[in-house]
């Protein structure tokens, strides 16, 4: 189903680098307004509908018993890239999905 999303794009990015400056109240547990400069590389997006879908595939070594607990540990990863989009593009993402090739598997991570 993955694969059909991106195949079905017009607009598909790959190897996205990326550097913002982020309140770091987003990413710390502080209530200043310092910034922080945020830079890291989105591996996919795609538009649908004029919104966003952000992809990030992970190459570990994933069980059914470990699977849930992974794909909360990359949520907040997956939300940083996402805010980032929207900021670089003034688009919404829609969706946000961490995808596991052990598993074959991928899920949105959006909703944490």
């Amino acid at each position: 189903e993955l694969g059909q999303r991106i195949s079905r794009s017009s607009n598909l990015h790959r190897e996205c680098k990326f550097s913002v400056l982020t309140p770091s109240r987003e990413l710390l547990a502080l209530g200043t307004e310092e910034r922080i400069l945020l830079q890291g590389v989105v591996d996919c997006w795609l538009e649908e509908e004029d919104r966003l879908v952000v992809i990030d595939f992970k190459t570990d070594h994933i069980t059914e018993s470990n699977y849930e607990a992974k794909r909360r540990d990359y949520a907040l990863q997956l939300r940083l890239y996402s805010s980032a989009l929207e900021r670089m593009t003034g688009k919404t993402v829609q969706d946000a999905i961490v995808y596991f090739f052990s598993l074959n598997r991928g899920i949105s991570v959006l909703n944490d």
